[in-house]
């Protein structure tokens, strides 16, 4: 891009370091412009003779109330803004009080520079009313995108965000009524997702009498459009045959619609669809920006649709997701979080999770977060936590550590339930003296409960196997339990019920029985379990029994 040489254009550049004042005279070098005059100052100047051009450079240092009073004292001079970063509040406020363009220091180049200057230029220079009328199209424009992006970072859902985007293109387009629609998951229909309006009466009657809510490849205007990947341009509605809602557009008067498709990576995203009561002046206008506008929204929609998708997902799980800071500051929780633990999400936000565990496992929890910092794997463990009333849960987690983001990521089952139903049982069967086993017949690897641990008096760390199972029978016994686990095996059998005697840890011996199954997959045993029980005061008080109904 060229520019013209202005010998009397003069430039003041505020607040720029000497690699920053580098790459100005170079800019100047490279467009092969003959400033009159380029005067670097480190904050402007007490007394100023207006310069027609202030770069300024606005850092740390440099508040909002000293822009907007240089800004207001310089009106007649074309002040480019340039930061390191520029938050959408600030940019607004800075055209607002009269910046001619704002950058930031990502954005500073010698084409964004150039187009600036070639805005100033032209601007000054004398021009037809054509010129004139796209100039002032392009700075609405910019408007436009800087208020509809304002607008929708202010909202905290998908609806929101959308309705923002609509209201947005209502104002700038004067349309009566705007609807976004969105693709289904699968992608085989159109869904209305949210629809605005102004405040005329036929607008009103419209969307209160609508029924129109989804529709299919080719059905309908936003069907068609996406059918055809094009902008599409219905005039004179209540006389065309293919408008689905012909009935609803005479009696709101509707005569006018367009309907463009939002595309991303190729893939349907939605269709945005505009309806009013007369054609608009400038349609070829209309069309450019619509086509343009749909181009620059397709990526924005489909992240949008993904976090709208997922958090819908996540809002329906039935286990407890949330993400931890490293120091275990809890950032983000589902909805199940909330209502199994019993506080509200904005409690919950920022706490720290130890507040929420019972005091007795705070130290065990800890250690175990300190773990999974260190673990490569998720890291499953289980404790209590503490509900406003004072109700202890127990709940199950298994924590992974993302490294790249620095956070925990969890997820959590409540298994109060089914630990008092464990606890239960093992009372009964403490009571009855009767534990449970089974055995994994392709690893050979053997479970025991911890009752049976405790009716033969072994310590619960010894690793149980086959053999050491074995060896704690008689040797009679060991031949039975190895005879009936054969025929089971071999499928002579798909059970069995004995009794034998065992050998406890102070080496007395205690009649037991054991009864099993298998199960089998394929017609082959995979799987062994079963109880194993003490049987040993039945056992001597039988004989006696009979004696007694002898006599």
């Amino acid at each position: 891009m060229s520019i013209p040489t202005i010998p009397s254009l003069d430039f003041l550049l505020v607040n720029f370091k000497v690699p920053q004042q580098g790459f100005f005279h170079s800019f100047f070098e490279v467009l092969h412009m003959a400033p009159a005059s380029v005067d670097f100052r480190n904050e402007f100047p007490a007394h100023l003779l207006s310069p027609h051009v202030i770069f300024w450079y606005v850092d740390g240092r440099v508040t909002e109330r000293d822009v907007k009073k240089h800004l207001r004292k310089h009106s007649e001079c074309a002040v480019v803004i340039i930061g390191k970063s520029i938050a959408p509040a600030a940019l607004a406020r800075y055209y607002e009080w009269g910046a001619f363009d704002v950058f930031t220091t990502d954005e500073l180049n010698v084409s964004s520079l150039s187009k600036s200057l070639v805005r100033y230029v032209h601007r000054k220079a004398p021009r037809n009313e054509r010129k004139a009328a796209q100039e002032t199209l392009l700075l609405k424009e910019k408007d436009f995108y800087l208020n509809m992006n304002t607008s929708v970072n202010d909202q905290d859902n998908f609806r929101k965000r959308y309705d923002a985007v609509l209201r947005a293109l209502l104002d700038y387009t004067q349309f009566d009524i705007a609807e976004g629609w969105i693709s289904s998951i699968d992608h085989k229909k159109l869904i209305l997702e949210v629809s605005h309006h102004n405040d005329t009466e036929s607008a009103k009657n419209f969307i209160r009498i609508n029924k129109f809510k989804s529709t299919t490849l080719g059905h309908g205007l936003p069907g068609v459009a996406w059918k055809t990947g094009q902008l599409e341009l219905w005039d004179t509605m209540a006389n065309c045959k293919n408008f689905t809602r012909i009935y609803e557009a005479k009696r709101a008067r509707i005569q006018f619609a367009v309907a463009v498709p939002v595309f991303y990576a190729g893939r349907i995203q939605g269709v945005i669809q505009l309806m009013g009561e007369r054609s608009p002046e400038n349609l070829v206008y209309l069309r450019r920006f619509l086509i343009e506008f749909a181009e620059r929204f397709g990526g924005a929609l489909h992240r949008l649709k993904q976090e709208h998708e997922t958090g819908s997902y996540l809002k329906l799980v039935p286990d407890m997701l949330c993400i931890l800071s490293e120091k275990g500051i809890i950032s983000k929780v589902n909805q199940a979080f909330s209502q199994v633990s019993g506080y509200s999400r904005l409690k919950l936000l920022g706490t720290p999770i130890q507040n929420l565990v019972h005091p007795d496992d705070i130290k065990a929890t800890r250690s175990l977060l300190t773990k999974v910092k260190r673990s490569k794997t998720p890291v499953s463990f289980q404790n209590r936590l503490l509900r406003p009333n004072g109700e202890a849960l127990y709940i199950d987690w298994s924590i992974a550590h993302d490294t790249h983001q620095g956070v925990l990521h969890a997820i959590a089952k409540d298994v109060t339930r089914e630990r008092e139903l464990e606890q239960f049982l093992e009372e009964g069967n403490r009571l009855i003296g009767m534990g449970h086993w089974n055995l994994e017949v392709a690893t050979g690897a053997v479970y025991w409960s911890p009752e049976l641990y405790r009716i033969l008096g072994i310590s619960e760390d010894v690793e149980i196997t086959l053999d050491f199972a074995l060896s704690n029978y008689t040797k009679e016994s060991q031949d039975i339990v190895q005879e009936e686990l054969a025929k089971v095996l071999s499928g002579e059998k798909k059970q069995f019920d004995i009794r034998i005697q065992a050998i406890t840890q102070e080496n007395e011996l205690l009649w037991i029985r054991i009864a099993g199954r298998a199960l089998y997959h394929k017609e082959e045993c995979v799987k062994l379990f079963g109880i194993f029980q003490n049987v040993q005061d039945v056992c001597i008080t039988e004989p006696l029994v009979l004696e007694t109904k002898n006599a």
